[in-house]
């Protein structure tokens, strides 16, 4: 029997998988350096900030001196005491007169002269704004503001309407407010409703004064009239309000005290009542 072969060993490698190709980088759109398309910042412009390589110049004394290198400009000019200020731009036409580019036009200005610009700058806005607020306070005393609440508030709830209404008459605006009744509210007596109706007279007329004749009656529906004291003219913000703290807290507003005293007056025992009027409509 002949011999036996040895067989050859064989090794098994796995199949990879063709890669797959690359997608071919699409080329950026070219950088546009028009100076149309640069975004413009909210104050001026100074010294390397300008961005300009040639300048349109002006020196301190106001002479204009033609067309300058702002690098070199910058290497002349005491750096500590002055700086180049640009004031706007002339525009570069082609030959169909359509706009290309735009060159600086630059001033040579001191520290001294930047600090009197911003100051004077910084007056006018002021004077602006003043102005704004002193025609919107004027415009005050023609709105009429409306609160409505029934005989049966909240002292709570009173207390939110009467800082309301003090809010309103700080602002200088007119007041009308109605006190009236709800179907299916609770019964008040008629000292509760007569001292609810005393509480918000004495607390408006602190800054206020009567429009006209309360109309209605006392229990039912009751509109009563006011006009501020405040001289809307005068009126540049609203009164911001202090707190001051004390050892026992914070001290209690004008219209927490009145909303108090109601708390207190609704505690107490009365034996009159009324059956509430009809709806308000």
């Amino acid at each position: 029997m002949p011999p036996r072969l040895p067989l050859p060993r064989l090794t098994l490698h796995p199949v990879r998988a063709a890669p797959t190709p690359l997608r071919p980088l699409l080329p950026l759109p070219p950088i546009r350096h028009n100076s149309r398309e640069r975004i413009k910042p909210a104050g001026p412009l100074f010294d390397e900030a300008i961005g300009a390589n040639t300048i349109k110049y002006i020196d301190e004394s106001g002479v204009f001196q033609g067309l300058q290198s702002l690098r070199t400009l910058l290497r002349r000019i005491p750096r500590h005491t002055h700086k180049i200020q640009c004031v706007g731009h002339e525009a570069i036409l082609d030959n169909e007169g359509n706009q290309v580019d735009s060159i600086p036009i630059c001033k040579l200005i001191s520290n001294e002269q930047l600090v009197l610009q911003h100051q004077k700058a910084y007056r006018e806005k002021k004077e602006r704004q003043a102005a704004l607020k002193g025609r919107s306070a004027r415009n005050q005393k023609h709105i009429v503001k409306t609160l409505e609440f029934t005989w049966a508030i909240d002292p709570h709830d009173l207390g939110h309407r009467l800082r309301k209404m003090k809010g309103f008459f700080e602002k200088g605006n007119r007041v009308e407010v109605t006190i009236g009744v709800k179907r299916g509210m609770k019964k008040m007596t008629i000292e509760q409703v007569r001292e609810l109706a005393r509480i918000v007279d004495e607390f408006a007329l602190r800054y206020a004064k009567e429009k006209q004749e309360p109309e209605g009656d006392v229990g039912k529906k009751l509109t009563l009239f006011y006009e501020s004291k405040v001289d809307p003219a005068k009126v540049v913000e609203q009164v911001k309000k202090v707190e001051e703290e004390t050892e026992v807290g914070k001290v209690m507003e004008d219209y927490e005290e009145a909303a108090a005293e109601y708390a207190t007056i609704l505690r107490g025992e009365v034996e009159d009542e009324i059956a509430p009027a009809p709806a308000l409509e």
